[in-house]
């Protein structure tokens, strides 16, 4: 499947010049014209929610999705960004798009556009900024002006309409949960699934309660009788084998879980120490194949990123390498960054290479990183009780669980002289897991924000004083 991108025209003033000027497209775009053109045209935000630009590539929920529904239908994948999520629905709705992805709730569409089915539900939520007095109940934010998208003010009005809601037009969520952040504004309400995610970037915002009952989250698109019969199908395909709740459990499942402390203490250091290693885990990575960020996220996890770190046990470096396992490598000095990245690196790519080839990404990356940490021989050991148990020895959700199983009752491995401390994997996984998405979210930020300011300079015209 081929994929390209198209960039929604930035500003607010732009994207209504735009919108107006164009109206709708000469041309529909029906499920006949999806088949005869080879085409999907599928709008959706830039955001860690719902597709961004990783460093191996495209990434987010919205994105899998879509991806998956253009290789079912045996056509190309034409990506549309915008920046806010009633921009996604001005797309479809003149017609510049054939369906809308943007974690939208599924509320009573107007003229001919129609809601698929939901593929996950998700409560709205008030946020409100660590340090202030939390709202106990909706009356407690009558007087605050909540902010809230032009999306979510059907169903918030329709509920509430005694409440002064603060629809910004020119803000999604990801904005309004920032200016929570930096308090320059009190609440806004988000989607509890995105509010998971962006905790991890703004640690300050807090949750006072839910708004409203879980919604429905849904593509939407034009009427059209066969657009929507082949969507139906398929999310019941995607539902029945079990695809859609791993890639729900691959980008929200594993940022549930928060530890404020450390996650400040990441995002602090991501400043203070990753500039003078960023340059050498991205070269490293590079030679070997590898996410720079996972690399990155490893090290952290290590070793904090201190180049002098050592363990009680022995360990040493930014990667932390055993001496065993330096020697190994050839590692003749593991406190020299460049020597320690280098046989980390080094080491995880040989540890990736014995993982089976029929293992998907990213479980293959997951056994990896347990394999690092626990020991390849331990880690064969516990996938082949999680066949014995009659679970999928292939898949990491479920040999975590038989990694948890194993620590609550403190099994031990026969003529072991070390007791093996089943939950550690779990914890360490968990952990680098988090480090690389924050470093791919603000990465992504990062470019998102210079990509803007470079169309912004190509926009300025110099005009003479009048």
């Amino acid at each position: 499947m081929k994929f390209q991108k198209l960039y929604g025209i930035r500003g607010t003033g732009l994207i209504l010049i735009f919108l107006s000027m164009a109206g709708c497209s000469d041309t529909r775009l029906d499920w006949d014209h999806i088949l005869a053109s080879k085409e999907l045209r599928y709008a959706t935000l830039e955001s860690p929610a719902t597709y961004y630009e990783s460093p191996t590539g495209p990434a987010g929920f919205e994105y899998e999705l879509a991806k998956r529904f253009a290789e079912s239908i045996d056509v190309n994948l034409k990506l549309i960004t915008v920046n806010r999520s009633h921009e996604v629905i001005d797309m479809v709705m003149n017609n510049k798009a054939s369906i809308g992805g943007a974690a939208l709730m599924n509320v009573k569409p107007t003229g001919n556009l129609k809601f698929g089915p939901a593929y996950y539900s998700s409560p709205q939520q008030l946020i409100y900024r660590k340090g202030d007095e939390r709202p106990a109940n909706i009356s407690d934010v009558n007087n605050q002006s909540p902010a809230i998208s032009l999306t979510q003010m059907e169903i918030l009005k329709g509920q509430y309409p005694q409440v002064n809601w603060n629809a910004y037009y020119d803000r999604d969520i990801d904005a309004l949960l920032r200016m929570v952040q930096y308090r320059e504004i009190k609440s806004a309400v988000a989607d509890a699934r995105q509010v998971n995610i962006y905790k991890h970037l703004y640690p300050d915002i807090r949750v006072a309660f839910d708004i409203t009952k879980p919604q429905p989250v849904a593509w939407l698109y034009r009427d059209d009788e066969n657009l929507h019969m082949a969507i139906t199908e398929f999310f019941k395909e995607l539902e029945e084998t079990g695809e859609l709740n791993r890639l729900v459990e691959r980008y929200f499942g594993h940022v549930i879980a928060f530890d404020y402390v450390d996650t400040s203490a990441f995002l602090a250091r991501i400043d203070e120490r990753l500039p003078e290693f960023e340059e050498l885990f991205k070269t490293t990575a590079a030679g070997y194949d590898l996410d720079w960020t996972l690399l990155a996220a490893m090290s952290y996890q290590e070793s904090h990123w201190q180049p002098s770190a050592r363990s009680p046990t022995g360990v040493r470096g930014l990667m932390m390498l055993t001496q065993d396992t330096a020697q190994y490598l050839g590692v003749a000095d593991r406190v020299d960054p460049g020597q320690s990245v280098d046989g980390g690196a080094r080491y995880f790519k040989y540890l990736l290479n014995k993982i089976p080839e029929r293992i998907p990404y990213p479980d293959n990356i997951w056994f990896a990183l347990a394999a690092y940490n626990l020991g390849l021989q331990h880690l064969e050991h516990v996938r082949v009780i999680t066949q014995k148990n009659g679970a999928n020895p292939d898949s990491w959700n479920d040999v975590m669980k038989s990694l948890i199983k194993l620590s609550n009752e403190n099994w031990q491995p026969s003529l072991q002289n070390e007791p093996v401390r089943w939950n550690e994997p779990v914890r360490y996984v968990g952990n680098i897991r988090k480090y690389r998405d924050i470093l791919r979210w603000l990465t992504f930020e990062k470019n998102r924000h210079a990509r803007k300011n470079e169309r912004m300079h190509a926009l300025t015209i110099d005009s003479p004083v009048l």
